[in-house]
């Protein structure tokens, strides 16, 4: 008999492969995964923030090309870690 571990957060869980190994529905609330998903990818993204805050509120004028681009970097930036992160939570479905 073979016996495969897996290592989960300290854990030895182990399964016989005699054994099916199921995986149980995943079941979360949506909208509080949403605003966790949001809320850390407005996190990651923050230097974008910043450089977009230090540009729209700065001592010297605001060259509109500048705040452009910080502000695409930023959506860009959230938009791709949000897509990304709901794509991978839907995959555990």
């Amino acid at each position: 008999m073979i016996d495969v571990a897996v290592i989960t957060s300290g854990l030895n869980l182990s399964k016989s492969t005699k054994e099916k190994i199921t995986r149980a529905p995943l079941i979360y609330d949506e909208v509080e995964a949403h605003i966790q998903i949001f809320g850390l990818c407005t996190t990651v993204c923050n230097q974008y923030s910043e450089e977009y805050l230090k540009l729209k509120n700065g001592p010297e004028p605001v060259v509109n090309d500048g705040l452009y681009k910080a502000r695409e970097d930023f959506v860009t930036c959230h938009m791709n870690c949000v897509s990304s992160i709901e794509a991978q939570l839907k995959s555990l479905q």
